[in-house]
């Protein structure tokens, strides 16, 4: 009964904007003050007045993405992207801290010092307040429950006990696992990798195909663990001066090639991605928009009817892809010079969703486009929560202007 009673005050306090505020202000003064001072915090600025120069490891040069912009024929849009020709990456660097600790739920790395190392949690410090503050503020406190010898954390926020996100499993925490192998190769020692307890099906087989078995993991389920040597990867993401992340080429690459057969199918497919199976983002006029996208060769696939392995084989083959906003254009990562073609609503095109996937096509060199459609409201609250129209009037100008 307490339990409940503790969920439903959770939930009343994190839906309700006002109070939550109040709620921070009061109960985690002496946090936000820190976060405000960005103190006790290590990060790419820092980090090396705080580890020896042997335990900085270089990974991978610097690099660049070439902007170019995304196609359209919707000439009022607001879809946002950079004006700057490219978009630059640091060089990226491994780095290893002695005798640190994993604390809270999402397994935030920190020194015996109590400083924060931000790459545990993607190099953004706003994600801390989504991390067990309390349990950060107080580490020293807890009592270790686990002690490991060498380890690496895939858990985050998107990635935890409580949360099993597509998209960010393989962005934010499978491509980290590039520099597992390079860690393994140079020093002939393989890091336990840190995950959420009961992996989703996704998450084990990717895992699998990559040749981590369950011998290599530890779930975690824990306050605080004790590490003697933590493998801690620059986040693989660089910030854009607007909405959502870049995300390394190196790491894109390296993933896909991880799941390439290294054969050149000759049979290219041209799909479309149906939502009718899901709360949201459903296209209401789908048989129309279907019978059109017949015409032209399109099939229709259900990704919530297929296994991860099948979805990455049907995406690597695939030529052209349509589909409304959502995590299954995840699978775009598994693709080879493909046309993205991406639905979403007319109101909210220039916000943080949707240029998620038109970074990702630039990473890889992909053509990517999308048609603004009118819409409906959705059953939950929020901004990605709407249904949409189809004009396939408008969508077959949009084809025409790729050459499909």
């Amino acid at each position: 009964m307490n339990n409940l009673i503790i969920k439903l005050l959770r939930f009343f306090i994190y839906r309700n904007q006002i109070v939550s505020k109040i709620f921070w202000t009061i109960f985690y003064a002496k946090w936000q003050k820190r976060l405000r001072e960005k103190r006790g915090f290590i990060d790419r600025q820092n980090v090396r007045e705080k580890i020896a120069k042997d335990l900085i490891i270089p990974f991978h040069n610097d690099s660049f993405i070439k902007i170019s912009p995304p196609i359209t024929v919707n000439s009022n849009s607001g879809f946002y992207y950079p004006e700057e020709p490219f978009h630059p990456f640091e060089r990226e660097y491994i780095f290893v801290f002695e005798n640190s600790n994993f604390v809270g739920l999402q397994a935030v790395g920190m020194t015996n010092d109590g400083d924060i190392i931000l790459d545990t949690v993607l190099n953004r410090d706003w994600l801390l307040n989504k991390c067990s503050p309390r349990a950060l503020e107080n580490y020293a406190k807890i009592e270790t429950e686990a002690e490991l010898d060498l380890a690496l954390s895939l858990v985050n926020i998107y990635s935890d006990n409580h949360s099993r996100n597509y998209f960010h499993w393989f962005l934010d925490s499978l491509i980290a696992l590039e520099a597992v192998e390079f860690y393994e190769k140079r020093f002939s020692e393989r890091p336990k990798l840190i995950v959420n307890r009961d992996l989703s099906a996704f998450q084990r087989d990717s895992l699998k195909h990559l040749d981590f078995e369950e011998t290599d993991l530890f779930q975690w389920d824990h306050n605080r663990a004790q590490v003697k040597k933590m493998i801690v990867p620059m986040a693989r993401k660089s910030k854009a001066k607007r909405f959502a992340d870049f995300y390394s080429p190196h790491g894109i690459l390296w993933f896909r090639d991880k799941f390439s057969d290294g054969s050149k199918t000759q049979s290219r497919e041209r799909i479309y991605i149906s939502r009718s199976k899901a709360k949201d983002r459903r296209v209401l006029n789908e048989e129309e928009l279907l019978a059109f996208l017949k015409t032209l060769g399109f099939k229709v696939c259900h990704l919530e009817e297929m296994t991860f392995k099948e979805q990455a084989k049907l995406f690597s083959r695939a030529e052209v892809v349509v589909s409304p906003h959502g995590a299954g254009l995840t699978n775009v990562i598994f693709s080879h010079d493909v046309t993205v073609v991406e639905l979403f609503d007319n109101l909210h095109g220039v916000t943080y969703w949707y240029d998620l996937y038109y970074k990702i096509s630039l990473a890889l060199y992909f053509r990517y486009a999308f048609l603004e459609c009118e819409f409906e409201n959705g059953p939950n609250r929020g901004e990605q929560s709407y249904n949409l129209i189809v004009n396939t009037k408008e969508l077959d100008r949009l084809f025409k202007k790729l050459g499909l």
